[in-house]
């Protein structure tokens, strides 16, 4: 594999970014920057291609978004597009994904998206990868970050805020009657 300033370029044309300047990324799968052939053919397909583990591109129409995998599969998340700008411009499209958009009921899957040195995993452990990456990214933010509990009065919750590396996440930590 040919190596370049920011990762390793594969035989299509890809590249493992490095991401050693992504100091919450210790440990993680290594994010895809696609080949100018990908881009191309996922323009052609009315996507945006991103850089990240485990989403290649997304895309939207009035009411919907849409997300391709890198293991080829194609859904359709019902009533999402307003998201589209919000995952493009986060670091992590994989977090973003769990935080907003993976809980819900509304999606379906459309299809498949063939592209050269996809995945080669089902659905079903593509996303058990991406919780065991959010997972791991909260238990190191636990162990490196700062931390403080707070009380969410209109909630009666008490979470815990947690900030590292420049992001904060809360996790509820009772309920409080």
């Amino acid at each position: 594999m040919r190596t370049t300033s920011i990762g390793e370029v594969r035989d299509d044309g890809s590249i493992l970014l490095y991401d050693k300047n992504i100091s919450n990324r210790e440990g993680m799968p290594r994010r895809i920057n696609p080949s100018a052939a990908q881009k191309q053919k996922l323009a052609e397909w009315d996507l945006q291609w991103v850089s990240s583990s485990f989403i290649s591109a997304i895309g939207k129409d009035e009411k919907d978004l849409f997300i391709r995998f890198w293991n080829g599969s194609y859904y359709q998340y019902y009533g999402f597009a307003s998201y589209f700008d919000k995952m493009l411009q986060a670091n992590s499209k994989g977090r973003y994904f769990i935080r907003n958009i993976r809980k819900t009921k509304q999606y379906a899957k459309i299809g498949s998206l063939p592209l050269p040195n996809d995945l080669t995993i089902d659905d079903t452990e593509l996303f058990k990868q991406i919780a065991q990456e959010m997972n791991n990214i909260v238990k190191m933010m636990y162990l490196k970050g700062t931390k403080e509990v707070i009380f969410d009065d209109k909630t009666q919750k008490e979470f815990m805020k947690i900030t590292y590396g420049g992001e904060t996440i809360f996790l509820s930590i009772n309920n409080v009657s």
